[in-house]
């Protein structure tokens, strides 16, 4: 079965399973995904998905939450890999939504793949010692990761 036939079985099987939609990474070299650095030293999380993915526009409105409360101080950035496939292969992404958490020198510190809150976002940034500025303490140390 050619690659690009895999892809959309695997996308298909995925769908039908309701595993939100999976997206055929396949590996056609060893190179490393491109980690763009992030705005002035700035924590960054991006979202990878598709306007097709329900749990992806679902999270349109936690990035909206994320950028207006803490926009001079997190980098939040949304790729639609349908419209750009080539970031499938830049960051390894497995299924959509994915979000990729980067710390102040564009390293990942996590990912996430699903539905995130801000305050499950904000929690992933405590967790590694990254705590946003405006956010009140309790959502910077609670973890509702999955709550909406």
């Amino acid at each position: 079965m050619r690659q690009s036939h895999r892809a959309w079985a695997l996308l298909a099987a995925s769908a039908a399973f309701g595993l939100g939609v999976a997206v055929g990474a396949w590996k056609g070299s060893s190179e490393v995904p491109r980690r763009p650095s992030t705005h002035a030293g700035q924590p960054a999380v991006v979202e990878l998905g598709s306007t097709s993915c329900a749990s992806c526009r679902a999270m349109k409105p936690v990035l909206a939450e994320l950028e207006r409360v803490h926009g001079s101080a997190l980098d939040v950035r949304s790729i639609d890999v349908l419209r750009r496939r080539d970031a499938i292969t830049e960051w390894d992404v497995k299924a959509i939504p994915t979000q990729v958490f980067l710390d102040g020198t564009g390293r990942e510190i996590e990912r996430h793949v699903g539905f995130i809150s801000a305050d499950g976002v904000r929690s992933v940034f405590a967790h590694h010692g990254i705590v946003l500025p405006g956010v009140p303490r309790h959502a910077a140390t609670s973890s509702p990761r999955s709550a909406p």
